[in-house]
């Protein structure tokens, strides 16, 4: 695995254990955090990338919705990954950032 994706599966697991502490701290319900780690890497590396580094310093109403949305919204029935109803995560890389 190359350094840089050693480096966005940390970012990728912080960001999801702070969603998770959030969730604990508002309801009662179970959260799998395994899943959302795969959830978010699949969206991260094959639907649209996401600026983890921004995602980290963000306040906790953006965090959650970014990490909630993106397991509300994943499809992957089609053996493509895609975000359904036109989700777009607030972190999301945008094509216009790609093309500079």
């Amino acid at each position: 695995m190359s350094e840089y994706l050693k480096s966005d599966t940390a970012m990728i697991k912080q960001i999801v254990e702070r969603a998770c502490a959030i969730w604990r701290r508002t309801t009662n319900q179970p959260i799998d955090k395994n899943r959302l780690i795969g959830q978010m890497t699949l969206v991260h590396n094959d639907c649209c990338a996401l600026r983890l580094e921004e995602m980290m310093k963000a306040d906790d109403y953006h965090i959650t919705h970014d990490v909630f949305g993106i397991h509300h919204h994943i499809d992957i029935s089609n053996g493509k990954v895609t975000l359904k109803n036109c989700f777009l995560p607030r972190f999301a890389v945008l094509k216009e950032e790609t093309e500079q």
